[in-house]
């Protein structure tokens, strides 16, 4: 739950005082933060011509895409056009709670990519997150690819202590994207499964929180 004064109104999204104290006090990361930068990551993508289709969920709908229970409703709340996204980030939580996404005690990152035809979970301690994550690529499969298929991405750096698991979440989902921009062309899009995808280190986690502070005040200040 967030408490006190607004600090960013952002699309969707509510910063307020509360999430910059979890930046300022290495606490784990909550469902606001990430579905902030999640927002932001997904609107500097689309600022981009001539790049492929990239969209982000927020941990949210996520969530809702883990534990509801039909077809038909997943479906109408993820809308059309599907089969034109190229690549989709998720970011998964443990927990089995419909109202509190941030329930739960870990965050990892679940990745569709076209090109690969594969769903990519990258956790950062350890797989504890496969069984979260398995179950959203079966609910997306018959949306997005009937015939992709599911894998730990072996590469993922590991977390150095249990409470950066959001900040590699979200430091792997800009990696990712930038990979993707990098390396499309008109004609081609990149593998993510092939070598030459790099994950957020310890250091490059550790050192998001003031960059993140640092992007909200900046924010903040435009809007004003």
């Amino acid at each position: 739950m967030s408490y006190g004064k607004i600090i960013l109104d952002y699309g969707d999204s509510l910063i307020r005082e509360s999430e910059v104290d979890i930046l300022k006090t290495n606490q784990w990361l909550n469902d606001a933060v990430i579905g902030f930068y999640f927002e932001y990551l997904g609107n500097q993508a689309k600022s981009h011509d001539n790049q492929p289709k990239i969209e982000l969920y927020g941990p949210a709908v996520t969530q809702l895409i883990k534990l509801i229970p039909t077809y038909e409703e997943l479906k109408c709340i993820l809308g059309e056009g599907l089969e034109t996204i190229e690549y989709a980030l998720f970011p998964v939580n443990d927990s089995s709670d419909t109202d509190k996404g941030s329930s739960g005690s870990h965050w990892s990152l679940l990745v569709y990519s076209r090109p690969d035809d594969k769903f990519m979970h990258f956790d950062s301690y350890g797989g504890s997150n496969e069984y979260a994550a398995r179950l959203i690529h079966r609910k997306l499969t018959p949306l997005f690819s009937s015939t992709s298929t599911f894998h730990d991405f072996e590469g993922c750096c590991a977390q150095s202590n249990g409470r950066d698991c959001g900040l590699h979440v979200i430091m792997n989902a800009e990696l990712i994207i930038d990979f993707i921009r990098k390396s499309s062309s008109k004609t081609s899009r990149p593998s993510l499964w092939k070598n030459g995808l790099s994950t957020a280190t310890p250091k490059q986690a550790d050192s998001k929180r003031q960059l993140l502070i640092e992007l909200i005040e900046s924010l903040s200040k435009s809007r004003k």
